[in-house]
């Protein structure tokens, strides 16, 4: 265990369960007897886990903890926030009551977004950076399944930018992009009817991302269901 600790910088220590999404399964380790005793229930029960420096991070003006969260599309960065953490945690993360602000990130941070996702091979990932004191930042973690509370947070929604991205990939224009002009009345009918199904798988995976969060196929899943929805609207 010491080991281990020391490979991380010493304490304190994050310890970060392999599987887990939204801050779940997230625990800072400060003394001795405390990371022995968690990683030791880690192994017996089985749980994979990997332990990460502890990065003191830049307080916010009330003094709390925050970190970023990036969304990378192909090369680009489509939109970045600070997100604030609840009183008394060390985690920002919006699914533990932190709070975020919409902010634009320098061109050296907007390139370590890209290099991160780019060396995980994601054409499309959240990307957490951790602006520290001394002032360095630091990528901390590249996720496959973002969540969405950032385009409640900035009003981007980056679901166009990842449509047009593919479109650009692919070759192909959406058949989201127009409607047709002329459709008969039981083409609108079926397309209201599908349209209110989709809305509906929408909302229940919404609810699903909020409480446990999503699978990688889910959330593609989403994606697509939200440019269907937006389109509609």
């Amino acid at each position: 265990m010491p080991f281990l600790v020391d490979k991380s910088g010493g304490l304190p220590v994050v310890a970060k369960q392999l599987i887990g999404s939204q801050g779940s399964g997230v625990s800072i380790l400060e003394t001795p007897l405390s990371t022995n005793t968690t990683l030791e229930s880690f192994s017996k029960a089985g749980i994979p886990v990997k332990l990460q420096r502890f990065i003191k991070a830049l307080a916010s003006s009330n003094g709390q903890a925050t970190d970023i969260r990036a969304i990378v599309v192909g090369d680009k960065v489509v939109v970045a926030m600070e997100r604030t953490a609840n009183n008394g945690d060390f985690r920002a993360n919006l699914s533990k009551g932190g709070s975020g602000r919409r902010i634009e990130l320098t061109d050296d941070e907007t390139q370590m977004c890209i290099d991160a996702a780019k060396a995980v091979k994601l054409e499309f990932a959240g990307v957490d950076l951790i602006r520290e004191k001394k002032g360095k930042t630091y990528a901390t973690e590249v996720n496959g399944n973002p969540g969405t509370g950032i385009i409640d947070i900035t009003g981007h929604n980056y679901f166009i930018d990842l449509v047009k991205h593919i479109e650009q990939k692919t070759g192909k224009r959406s058949s989201t992009q127009a409607k047709p002009k002329e459709e008969s009345k039981q083409s609108t009918a079926n397309a209201e009817s599908n349209y209110m199904g989709r809305l509906a798988e929408y909302k229940q995976l919404k609810a699903k991302e909020a409480q446990s969060g999503l699978t990688f196929h889910e959330h593609a899943r989403l994606v697509w269901l939200h440019a269907r929805v937006e389109w509609w609207k």
